[in-house]
């Protein structure tokens, strides 16, 4: 909570929607902090388990999970951090869907931080936009070393280290998508991206056909 005040809650804009999460007793005190919210015009939203209320104004949407209190305590809380995992995949899933970052059901403007998630981004290349492996790995790397020939030491090197050079790096996988189409270099893959920032429109209106 002291992140959020510190680090979002100065720059919320009627764009963006906060939601609060747990128990409703524990969102008790918490009103100069949800009228300063909604004061900037932003979106108020909660998941709440058991609500003691039915009704909740000044919110513009509330999911309210009410688990059975004959069982055992144990077993509600534990029901209780699965149903709430459960909505906020479902949110989490839509922002995403959203904000261009899903295309053709897939994920596409991922973060490459290990093995498996390197390998998937080979064949998500693959099936995009209809590439050879070689192709969609060769992409992969241009993009992480931010440049159109990657040296030979670079291309050799452990998948370990081409995780780690492009740990947290900006759209990556979009870029390597563009290059895959052969449309572009890193430098106009990386331009694209900056004047369209929706991923999946960029890519349904200029790199796959």
């Amino acid at each position: 909570l002291d992140d959020f005040i510190r680090d979002k809650l100065p720059h919320l804009t009627r764009e963006d929607l906060v939601i609060i999460l747990g128990k409703e007793q524990n969102i008790e005190g918490l009103e100069n902090l949800l009228e300063r919210i909604k004061s900037m015009e932003a979106k108020l939203g909660a998941v709440l388990i058991n609500p003691i209320y039915e009704s909740f104004p000044g919110f513009d949407a509330v999911v309210k999970l009410r688990l059975d209190p004959t069982g055992l305590v144990i077993y509600n809380e534990m029901l209780a951090e699965y149903a709430t995992k459960l909505v906020i995949n479902a949110i989490t899933t839509g922002a995403h869907i959203l904000s261009g970052k899903v295309y053709q059901n897939r994920m596409i403007d991922l973060n490459i931080s290990n093995n498996k998630l390197f390998y998937r981004t080979i064949y998500i290349l693959r099936d995009i936009v209809g590439v050879d492996e070689e192709t969609a790995r060769l992409s992969i790397l241009r993009s992480i070393y931010e440049t159109d020939h990657p040296t030979k030491e670079r291309l050799d090197a452990p998948i370990s280290e081409h995780i780690a050079a492009g740990l947290w790096k900006d759209k990556m996988v979009p870029k390597a998508i563009l290059m895959a189409t052969g449309k572009f270099t890193y430098s106009e893959a990386e331009e694209a991206l900056e004047k369209e920032p929706i991923v999946r429109a960029i890519i349904e209106k200029i790199a796959v056909k």
